[in-house]
């Protein structure tokens, strides 16, 4: 498969970028556009992504799912989620894991996020844009974010972006399309799984509960200390590192 890479020297934002693009014509299979000077990130919910100038990889990728229906949609966050931690094994031999739904964690600080933006045709995924922020060599993160870390921080070593994202790239895709992730993939990833973890409820309301796992639509599945069984989406919970 031809994959296609447009560098940006500059850019509000590479989804922003590849919806734009999609727009406009009709891109590879996987098309992958990426800067080191994101200006205006998002995150999740309407968050501001931090992406300090040349120093980190900002990038999204253009992906036309086959056959995927709505209600099964969790597999990209899932997949994607679990080749990024795959790239990143490989090329920075740095073991992460997977803060519910998709954030990129290593012990218990964030080292990357993913936001994923879907078109939907009927009830299948039309394309998919997969927007990817991973902090490589920043070291001095604003104090506003709770708990970053970079892959410098990690290693104690400064790398060379433009080397560093041409095997990550490579590794990412192949990751993406050649391996046939599953739910145990997934678990076997995911940050705080069968340990006690404080949350905030939508309200604000605190509580706590075992993390058992986490269903094929996404839900996030907890074990109160009654032992009672609750599913949660995304956005109804937040939690407390």
């Amino acid at each position: 498969m031809t994959v296609k890479y447009i560098h940006l020297a500059e850019t509000a934002s590479t989804n922003a970028y590849a919806h734009s693009y999609l727009s406009k014509c009709n891109p590879n299979e996987i098309t992958v556009i990426y800067t080191y000077n994101q200006q205006q990130g998002k995150g999740q919910i309407g968050r501001q992504w931090f992406s300090d100038q040349e120093k980190n990889f900002s990038f999204s990728l253009i992906y036309y799912p086959k056959r995927l229906i709505v209600s099964n949609s969790f597999q990209l966050v899932r997949d994607s989620s679990l080749a990024i931690c795959e790239a990143i094994k490989q090329v920075f031999n740095v073991s992460c894991m997977i803060k519910w739904p998709n954030d990129i964690y290593y012990m218990n600080h964030k080292l990357g996020g993913i936001l994923i933006q879907n078109t939907i045709s009927g009830k299948e995924v039309k394309n998919a844009i997969i927007g990817v922020g991973i902090n490589i060599n920043t070291t001095d993160f604003p104090e506003d974010i709770p708990n970053p870390i970079s892959i410098k921080q990690i290693t104690a070593k400064t790398y060379d972006l433009d080397q560093s994202f041409k095997s990550f790239g490579i590794a990412l895709v192949d990751a993406f399309l050649n391996q046939a992730f599953d739910q145990t993939d997934y678990h076997k990833k995911l940050f705080r799984l069968n340990k006690m973890q404080s949350f905030l409820t939508a309200d604000g309301e605190p509580f706590e509960a075992i993390i058992r796992g986490v269903d094929q639509q996404g839900l996030l599945i907890t074990e109160g200390p009654d032992q009672s069984i609750k599913k949660f989406n995304f956005h109804e919970l937040r939690f407390i590192i």
